[in-house]
């Protein structure tokens, strides 16, 4: 039966150290060790080639967001984005994602209408939304001052000249 050379030496009865010196096992020895097929730098080289890559995917398949700036006048306005309502009063910031979008503005503290408009969020970005209420202002003097002013028969101030 044949076998390894390194075993046969080794299992040899008439083995000694003349003819087979540590060193020569050693070497022998080595000799038997797997090849490793790729290097260490290569590996590494590697490894970095797909980290780069990752993050290159991840900056393009992300979901971007578009910031919009949403401001009213008067400013206060209560913002509801597909009928839900938001934190806070105009001027207020929004991000959306891409898609469609249905703003509405509403300042029911001033009984002005309401304002409504479809939004397209494209990604990525700012912009800039303003909502314009139709409405006006009065001045009302009266002799003597002090006169209550009254809208659809209920009070709704006085007049302090």
């Amino acid at each position: 039966m044949r076998g390894c050379p390194l075993c046969n030496k080794l299992l040899d009865p008439n083995l000694s150290l003349e003819r087979l010196t540590l060193e020569q096992l050693v070497a022998e020895l080595q000799k038997l060790e797997p090849e490793t097929g790729v290097s260490p730098k290569v590996l590494i080289g590697i490894a970095a080639g797909v980290a780069v890559l990752g993050v290159v995917v991840f900056f393009i398949l992300r979901p971007r967001t578009q910031t919009v700036e949403v401001t009213s006048d008067p400013a206060g306005a209560t913002i509801l984005v597909d009928k839900k309502e938001q934190e806070g009063k105009t001027p207020l910031t929004l991000k959306f994602k891409k898609g469609n979008y249905a703003l509405e503005a509403r300042q029911d503290g001033l009984r002005l209408l309401e304002q409504t408009t479809n939004w397209v969020a494209e990604g990525g970005g700012s912009t800039k939304l303003h909502f314009q209420f139709p409405y006006g202002s009065v001045a009302i003097n009266s002799e003597p001052p002090g006169a209550s002013i009254k809208r659809g028969g209920a009070e709704i101030g006085e007049n302090a000249d």
